[in-house]
């Protein structure tokens, strides 16, 4: 698998459109633990806003601690998932994560996988928020499949765009879990987002959408971005903790300490790997206002989106239009 557009990855998706009609594969390669003792399932849930640096902190808290994730394999595998499970296991094994990914995708069969097509399937939660519906008995489905093959020392580390909504979900349905809420600064998390999609729009569809829909491209981010943070800002539990992009570029040891007090904090079971040598830091790409005239318009557009929001979001980030 080479890439979004190689022919592999052509094939697979393919083959994707099709897979619930070969879910009976799943009781054939799942049959030992289908009568196996569901186990405790701690998790670390991520939660960010598109370019917001997201798949590199997912390849870190993967790097870092002992977990179950989903490869491309399983998200190619969503309707088979112990299949999927199984055969990520025989071929991935204890693979370090690459740090490396374009727009989202990690390359390679055993790439971190976000797992749209996985979570969508078995939440019922995509990435449009009008057209997503949350699956309770699907979900509660997969949770038991994922505990029974989960080892106990094991935490799962999904970074999923949908979860952002289905927040409240996500916590009644992993009580042992952990939210971290990625921050990235507003004007480089908007640029990046301009970078890949300047004309159409990216990744989550959030309220905003029909509402900006026909606005310029700067709004339309604008928008989008601090949905995504007001959603977090309004739904994020207590068992939470921040961090911010900058610090994971800065200093990826340190922000992995900070998780895993934090989940000392809340009883979540996270273990570090024997492995803890990571990264001493990532390359950070700040943009300023004045670097270009797409920063500049997306700058104001950031700044007159913000003033109309409440409280809890301006004071999270009034300090970077000062």
């Amino acid at each position: 698998m080479n890439g979004r557009h190689s022919y592999i990855t052509t094939i697979g998706r393919k083959y994707q459109s099709i897979s619930p009609a070969f879910a009976f594969f799943d009781y054939v390669f799942g049959f030992p633990f289908l009568f196996a003792r569901e186990k405790r399932l701690p998790a670390l849930i991520l939660l960010a806003p598109p370019r917001s640096g997201s798949t590199l902190t997912y390849q870190l808290l993967v790097n870092a601690f002992e977990n179950t994730h989903l490869t491309n394999i399983q998200n190619l595998l969503y309707a088979t998932p112990r299949t999927g499970m199984w055969l990520s296991s025989l071929k991935c094994g204890n693979k370090s994560a690459g740090y490396t990914s374009k727009q989202g995708f990690v390359d390679g069969l055993c790439g971190e996988a976000e797992g749209l097509k996985f979570w969508s399937y078995w939440t019922g939660i995509g990435i449009d928020q009008f057209q997503s519906e949350f699956k309770p008995g699907k979900t509660e489905r997969i949770k038991r499949i994922l505990s029974k093959q989960n080892s106990s020392e094991k935490a799962l580390i999904t970074g999923y765009m949908g979860h952002v909504f289905a927040i409240e979900e996500m916590a009644n349905l992993f009580p042992e879990a952990l939210f971290v809420y990625l921050k990235r600064d507003l004007l480089s998390n908007a640029y990046s987002i301009f970078n890949v999609a300047p004309q159409n729009w990216f990744s989550v569809k959030t309220q905003s959408y029909p509402l900006v829909e026909k606005q310029d491209r700067y709004h339309q981010i604008a928008a989008q971005l601090l949905d995504v943070h007001q959603l977090i800002l309004n739904k994020v539990p207590y068992n939470a903790v921040s961090i911010e992009y900058k610090e994971v570029c800065h200093n990826p040891a340190s922000v992995v300490d900070d998780i895993l007090r934090a989940a000392k904090v809340h009883d979540v079971v996270l273990n570090r790997k024997n492995n803890k040598d990571l990264p001493e830091a990532f390359t950070q790409k700040i943009v300023h206002p004045n670097q270009d005239k797409h920063a500049n318009r997306l700058y104001h557009a950031l700044k007159d989106e913000l003033d109309k929001r409440d409280d809890k979001i301006k004071k999270c980030f009034k300090s970077e239009f000062e």
